[in-house]
């Protein structure tokens, strides 16, 4: 297994250091003093002039027929997106913007930056709590809390991640990116046919490990964990030669070739969903439900319908790993739910790596 440090983003000239000075900024619509990078000052976001002009467009969709309740709140993490865009330098442009067709778009990793430089250091408070805003856009409100914990407990804080925006927001066809240990999101504002996410992600914890690494047998404080609980939960209610048929030897390599898609021929091992029981059945929509509980309702609901537009669960296939069982407590730390057009793969040894592909061509 990889977790090794190390930038592997795209290479750039190193940021020149630059004299400090005090500037204003407007925070929430107050003006502030605050010390900054003089080469990275970029202009600040009046967050209150961007939500009026939000407002606007929420009543503008309404005159236009469009449900603004189901707009509005898809909308958002896009529309900060091109916001954040907007505020760039020139300097910041040159570091973290990059062509639609740069080879990292579609890369994922387990402890990476998309780009050198770190949030903390390179952006202002302002742009700063923009990507804030579009992380938690893009998360379902426990998912937020859960991400957040990921940023502090495993990298020290969202401040130590790094960001990338792949192609133009303006015209609509980008991806923005944030990156770091444990955890990678995108936003794509869906200019990728059937690609949920904006193309491959990675989620994953450490718990209460003691040394950051091996966790105890029951990954006490992680917080995917409950993830693999359920899916041990649908193990235990199939039958003795179900479970031979779901249970492989070998777990597979992490690695971007996991996950990649097989389409409708495959081929697939493990366990096809088709010829479980209704309850059974019920038991794998719980586990899928559960695993994109992290993420806003759009997102699941898009990626809900790319299953079904590919077969539905009885296309699916459900695999456990027998040879990294943390604790021989046979509770399987190791599993994947795969078919043509999803593949969700869950490592919980020796702690979470979860790597995710729903929909993209890579």
């Amino acid at each position: 297994m990889i977790d090794g440090a190390g930038w592997r983003g795209v290479d750039s000239a190193d940021t020149k250091a630059a004299g400090s000075a005090f500037h204003k900024r407007t925070i929430h619509g107050r003006t502030t003093m605050s010390e900054k990078p003089c080469g990275f000052c970029g202009p600040d976001v009046n967050r209150r002039d961007f939500m009026r002009t939000a407002a606007g467009a929420a009543v503008a969709a309404s005159l236009a027929g469009v449900s603004v309740a189901r707009a509005l709140p898809d909308d958002a993490p896009e529309s900060l997106v091109k916001a954040f865009h907007r505020s760039l330098t020139d300097e910041q442009r040159k570091h973290i913007v990059l062509p639609w067709d740069h080879k990292y778009r579609l890369h994922v990793s387990n402890n990476w930056t998309v780009t050198k430089p770190t949030i903390g250091a390179f952006f202002t408070k302002d742009q700063q709590q923009l990507l804030r805003d579009i992380v938690r856009g893009l998360s379902s409100g426990d998912g937020h809390e859960r991400f957040l914990k990921v940023m502090k407990q495993d990298n020290k804080g969202f401040e130590n991640y790094s960001t990338a925006i792949f192609g133009n927001p303006e015209e609509n066809k980008f991806v923005w990116f944030l990156a770091g240990r444990h955890l990678t999101m995108k936003c794509d504002g869906n200019t990728i046919e059937d690609s949920v996410f904006g193309g491959p992600i990675f989620y994953g914890n450490a718990g209460d490990a003691k040394d950051n690494f091996n966790e105890e047998p029951t990954h006490p404080g992680n917080v995917f964990w409950h993830q693999a609980q359920l899916a041990n939960r649908l193990f235990k209610e199939l039958s003795g030669d179900q479970q031979k048929q779901a249970l492989l030897d070998k777990t597979p390599d992490e690695s971007l070739e996991t996950v990649r898609l097989k389409g409708e021929a495959g081929p697939f091992k493990g366990l096809p969903v088709a010829g479980l029981t209704k309850d059974l059945k019920g038991l794998v929509e719980e586990v899928l439900r559960s695993i994109l509980a992290p993420y806003r309702a759009s997102d699941v609901e898009e990626a809900l319908k790319v299953v079904r537009d590919s077969g539905g669960l009885d296309k699916l296939h459900v695999s456990y790993y027998s040879d990294e069982d943390t604790g021989s407590d046979k509770v399987w730390d190791n599993w994947m739910i795969e078919g043509p057009k999803i593949a969700w793969y869950f490592r919980g040894h020796p702690h979470v790596h979860a790597w995710v592909n729903v929909g993209t061509k890579i």
